[in-house]
């Protein structure tokens, strides 16, 4: 990957079309969280790399009360000005490795699509620090299904050809169990999906920190191809993204 690029930046330019295309979790996830007691009414939760606060949205509508923890200035204001009047959100310009969140004040750490980017013996001494006793940390990803249709097949095959840098963020997905979970964690599969107009697509593809950016090599390339696939494969104006949403939750000690 490339050194030069600050990981806490790589969405700079991207935070409006993530905050518009990027999906949701399904509620199962949710009812799987609560009837396991990885999160209970009226808890703390620190989500961190809350990004536009797509997640942190959802822990708010459970009743949580949350404090996002988000290093982007870009992202972060995003999801002030979506979140600033919903009871129990907290903006905080911090990130993994430093929370500025006072000691043993959370009962839950959250990360949604955002693990791959701390630092883990960092940020598991933060949360050591930050989480109360028995506190789980939950970390979540929505994992493209790319060969559960021809369009969807045909999508990730566009992302392989353009992607400058995809294997070796995917590479960062640490081994939970080594580096947060010594007594084991839990392991669940839930499934998603979201439907995108060509409008929405073009949203997705370049809200991935890996994908060219307008005014980059590839870019028009890039667009033109995606508008061939969507052109193909919609229907009635709609693709469909589906996911498999992955989850591990457990203590740190």
């Amino acid at each position: 990957m490339d050194g030069r690029v600050d990981p806490k930046q790589r969405f700079s330019g991207r935070a409006s079309s993530y905050a518009k295309a990027r999906p949701g979790y399904p509620h199962d996830l949710f009812d799987h969280l609560f009837a396991v007691g990885a999160l209970g009414k009226g808890c703390n939760v620190a989500d961190l790399g809350s990004g536009t606060g797509i997640f942190s949205e959802l822990l708010l509508h459970h009743g949580l009360s949350v404090y996002a923890v988000e290093p982007n200035q870009e992202m972060r204001e995003l999801a002030e000005a979506r979140l600033c009047d919903v009871p129990g959100f907290h903006s905080v310009a911090g990130n993994a490795e430093r929370t500025t969140l006072p000691y043993r004040s959370m009962d839950a750490i959250t990360a949604a699509q955002a693990f791959h980017w701390f630092d883990p013996n960092l940020t598991r001494e933060e949360l050591r620090r930050v989480l109360k006793p028995g506190g789980q940390v939950i970390m979540v990803w929505n994992n493209r299904e790319k060969e559960a249709d021809p369009f969807n097949r045909a999508y990730s095959e566009l992302v392989d050809r353009y992607s400058r840098d995809k294997d070796e963020i995917d590479a960062l997905r640490q081994d939970p169990q080594e580096h947060f979970y010594p007594s084991g964690y839990h392991h669940s599969q839930f499934w998603h999906r979201k439907d995108h107009d060509l409008e929405g697509l073009e949203c997705l593809i370049t809200s991935a920190s890996y994908m060219p950016k307008e005014g980059e090599p590839g870019f028009p390339q890039m667009m033109a191809e995606l508008g061939r696939v969507f052109a193909e494969h919609q229907v009635e104006g709609r693709v469909t993204i589906k996911y498999v949403t992955d989850c591990y939750h457990g203590c740190l000690e």
